[in-house]
């Protein structure tokens, strides 16, 4: 047969490869999270502010969005891990989705 095939192994690989991936990501969310919502260095002032001052240009709707997104993929993080429960459906992605360039 032509193309991708699995045996045990491979198979074993990347079920375990996905899983860690998934866990690094989740890392790398709850980490971004914490600068864009506590550190000084990302503060709307900052954010907002003229690339010419210091700044990085975006408009405070962009900063609202890009704050939001990582605010619900770092809520996901918690409810997948235990932390919280999932209280209320939500589309933990509607605010992601736009960082992607895909609406």
């Amino acid at each position: 047969m032509a193309g991708l095939s699995y045996d045990r192994q491979s198979l074993d690989n990347r079920m375990g490869s996905l899983v860690l991936a998934l866990r690094d990501t989740f890392e790398a969310v709850v980490t971004l999270n914490d600068q864009l919502q506590n550190d000084t260095r990302f503060a709307n002032a900052t954010l907002t502010a003229a690339t010419t001052s210091g700044g990085y240009g975006y408009t405070q709707a962009e900063v609202d969005s890009f704050k939001a997104a990582f605010l619900a993929l770092n809520d996901l993080n918690s409810i997948a891990w235990g932390h919280t429960a999932n209280a209320n459906p939500n589309n933990y992605f509607f605010e992601a989705v736009k960082l992607t360039g895909v609406m």
